[in-house]
């Protein structure tokens, strides 16, 4: 696995640990929308354009808070990964 990969990897573990907690409904629709994104990265390669969405929504998502610290930590993470994808 090379670094891209493992940064997408942990980007997604990240989406899935913060939708496992209690969301307020907005972040919950927000953090689907991320999922989505997330995974057609993976599959189908970096797009810097979905990567720019992606962390947008996430800064959204940090902005208004999931209303779960835990998920917050997780959306955090998420978003430095997503942030290190795009600098490669």
């Amino acid at each position: 696995m090379d670094e891209i990969e493992h940064l997408l990897s942990s980007l997604q573990d990240h989406l899935d640990a913060a939708e496992a907690k209690s969301l307020s409904d907005d972040a919950e629709s927000d953090v689907e929308k991320a999922q989505s994104i997330a995974s057609d990265i993976t599959a189908d390669g970096v797009d810097h354009e979905k990567i720019d969405t992606l962390l947008e929504i996430l800064e959204e998502i940090k902005t208004t808070g999931t209303g779960n610290s835990e998920a917050d930590s997780h959306i955090d993470a998420a978003k430095r990964a997503g942030e290190r994808v795009l600098k490669r």
